[in-house]
């Protein structure tokens, strides 16, 4: 018996079928640009009828507008793909239309919790592949709840396209399977940030005569584990997604072939710059001591390792795996 695939090897299968047009792979868009538009329309109804017969805010009026220009291209988005799951759509046509891409913008607006106004499609027909049969999210889905692969997939889908953040996805996600809140906040976080991150690096790739490459972007905070912070700033090849961890807030910014490179301050810098009782609150007092004392540098923390299902992923190194227990120990004396 084989062994199952990954995650990417799954949604990368799912992205190369889509490329051409198989009717199979666009049916499964259609079912999910259904579902989206349905869920759209409810928003705005229960928008409408809570203010009925009253003075509407100027913020309920931006939110409809907003559900309007969501609902108008959910609808673009099924008619193409319903002309391709039918196989009625001629070449010419075919060679017309082109699949939308989420922007890294969207997925650095998702970062800071600010709400997009444009269907992020790239990242929709990613987390549509990662919830194909055989992928792991599905079968992590499905041991949740009855029937918890369409369920919470539909909540994942449809959260993601109308803009909702990881936070308000994951109270969905506790409402219709019972699922703690905990455990549904690492899924929905993880999962919806990892289809912005593909989707924004296949752009990057469909664009290499203008992308080199993208750059790290961790958020800065003493929130942030040691292994992303060390990692903010640095440069990553088209050839290889960025290997995040769960609940990973990391986003991806191209870098241009134009020659010119913004000046930044990368996470290393940040933390050198931050006063002792953050450095050791972020470190913890024995990793601290070490730091100070030139033991161990921030790089240190960088953690990788590989998983047979989910992929290359990173986790922020213990100072006992840095030293070792010996040296540890001979450290503390």
């Amino acid at each position: 018996m084989s062994a199952p695939d990954d995650i990417l090897s799954v949604t990368a299968r799912y992205r190369a079928a889509l490329a051409r047009r198989e009717a199979v792979a666009a049916a499964r868009m259609e079912r999910a640009y259904t579902l989206v538009i349905a869920r759209i329309e409810a928003d705005a109804t229960a928008l409408a009828a809570r203010y009925e017969g009253e003075d509407t805010p100027a913020a309920a009026i931006a939110r409809s507008a907003r559900y309007r220009t969501l609902q108008g291209q959910a609808e673009a988005e099924l008619a193409q793909w319903a002309r391709y799951a039918t196989g009625v759509i001629a070449e010419e046509q075919r060679a017309a239309l082109t699949i939308a891409k989420a922007s890294a913008d969207d997925l650095l607006r998702l970062t800071v919790g600010t709400a997009f106004d444009r269907l992020p499609t790239g990242a929709l027909q990613e987390l549509v592949g990662a919830l194909g049969d055989g992928s792991p999210l599905k079968d992590l889905l499905a041991g949740l709840a009855d029937d918890g692969a369409k369920t919470l997939g539909n909540e994942l889908l449809t959260g993601l396209a109308r803009g909702l953040g990881p936070a308000s996805i994951a109270r969905n996600l506790r409402a219709v399977s019972g699922t703690p809140l905990v455990r549904a906040m690492a899924i929905s976080r993880t999962s919806v940030m990892q289809a912005f991150r593909a989707a924004s690096l296949e752009s990057y790739r469909q664009n290499s005569d203008v992308v080199s490459g993208y750059r790290w972007l961790a958020t800065k905070s003493s929130r942030t584990c040691l292994n992303c912070l060390s990692r903010d700033g640095s440069v990553w090849p088209l050839s290889r997604i960025m290997p995040v961890h769960v609940n990973c807030r990391c986003a991806l910014t191209p870098i241009t072939r134009s020659g010119l490179t913004e000046s930044m301050e990368t996470g290393r810098d940040w933390f050198a710059r931050q006063d002792e009782a953050t450095q050791r609150t972020m470190m913890g007092p024995r990793a601290y001591d070490a730091y100070q004392r030139g033991d161990v540098r921030l790089s240190d923390f960088e953690g990788e390792r590989s998983d047979p299902r989910w992929g290359q992923s990173t986790y922020q190194r213990s100072l006992r795996e840095i030293l070792g227990a010996r040296e540890l120990d001979r450290a503390a004396d």
